[in-house]
């Protein structure tokens, strides 16, 4: 109902404002004409305000969101009662509880519906960054696109793979913008994770929105292996933050926390990236967070390459923005209230200047050069 209503009020308000992708925030200053378009932008915003939707977003991706939510509960409802297509077997077409059965799969990494990953992306390597390499000026940072995670919940087989498949072709940072709850196959990741840190790769990997407390609650990809019982060397954790100038606070209210496991924050609120079909737009989450801070990493191996993946990783730690009263609470649920010592380990923000800056001295300090 609310898809269909959101439909046509858009063919009302399209027709005078002249523009098929209007955001709420241009639509509230906009002055109607008539009668009916003065009470359709009215029902419009109540009904954005309603959905929880941001006011930047267009109304071509509202109706998108909605017709992929809409599709989403209806697979649900009938999943009830019928068993799921076998998708990966139809697909994938590999023998799953066989880890060494690795050449399945295509090489389409879109999918049905690529904005998660393409806005992830854009942030880990969009920001054009150049450095002089003898002669000319050249962008330092490349994509490998490695899709892991099918439509629904990630497979412990794909993800594993994928990380040996990045660290056997040259990636020196693996962003991982997903998480789940149960990893039946949890030993197979562990030890991809652990053969990436044999190769001096990074791996980040988002904190999850669900509001958890981590040092409680499980979610996975983790630093912690159960079957080793060890802490992974080369992983950090993110959080994602926000700003009182488009919140109420630095600390984001749908953000997983915990200081034994989430290391540090990154921005994850109304940030704005690349969308498929060369068109840009803001999403919200820790999947904004972690390729925000892999994208400094990166900046980091650029600059200095001799720089190792752990010594990156404790760059990027001491590398925080701080509240100059550690006492002070943050909002991290809405009737539950925080440090930032207790929502992460560092108990601060990224700071990509600052970790520039003692990525200069580290390399003074030890002669790397």
């Amino acid at each position: 109902m609310a898809r269909n209503a959101v439909i046509k009020m858009g063919v009302i308000l399209i027709k005078e404002i002249e523009d098929s992708n209007f955001s709420t925030e241009k639509l509230e200053t906009y002055q109607p004409i008539g009668k009916i378009t003065a009470d359709t932008k009215i029902s419009y915003l109540r009904t954005m305000q309603a959905l929880g939707i941001d006011r930047s977003t267009g109304h071509h991706s509202i109706v998108e969101d909605l017709d992929e939510y809409i599709s989403g509960k209806e697979k649900s409802a009938v999943s009830i009662d019928t068993p799921p297509e076998d998708l990966r077997k139809n697909i994938t077409k590999d023998q799953y509880e066989n880890l060494n059965d690795q050449f399945y799969g295509n090489n389409n990494i879109t999918g049905p519906n690529a904005k998660h990953g393409t806005h992830v992306a854009g942030l880990a390597a969009g920001i054009i960054d150049t450095i002089f390499n003898k002669t000319k000026f050249i962008n330092p940072i490349q994509i490998m696109g490695v899709r892991v995670v099918p439509d629904g919940d990630e497979y412990d087989k794909d993800i594993a793979l994928g990380i040996r498949y990045a660290v056997n072709n040259g990636a020196k940072i693996i962003n991982m913008s997903f998480g789940k709850s149960f990893s039946p196959e949890q030993p197979w990741v562990d030890s991809a994770i652990r053969y990436a840190a044999s190769k001096d790769v990074l791996i980040i990997h988002s904190a999850g929105n669900e509001s958890y407390d981590l040092n409680v609650k499980s979610v996975y990809p983790s630093p912690f292996s159960n079957v080793s019982k060890d802490k992974a060397i080369n992983m950090i954790t993110v959080g994602a933050s926000s700003d009182p100038v488009i919140a109420e606070s630095i600390v984001t209210d749908f953000s997983n926390y915990g200081n034994k496991i989430v290391d540090l924050l990154s921005p994850g609120k109304k940030i704005y990236s690349s969308l498929p079909n060369q068109t840009y737009g803001f999403l919200d989450g820790t999947s904004m967070s972690a390729p925000i801070l892999s994208h400094i990493a990166a900046l980091v191996r650029a600059y200095f390459p001799k720089v190792t993946a752990t010594e990156v990783k404790s760059i990027l730690l001491q590398s925080c923005w701080k509240p100059t009263d550690e006492s002070t609470l943050f909002p991290v649920t809405l009737d539950q209230s925080k440090r930032l010592n207790d929502i992460s380990a560092e108990g601060g923000i990224i700071n990509a200047a600052l970790c520039i800056q003692n990525a200069i001295q580290f390399q003074r300090n030890n002669n790397k050069k």
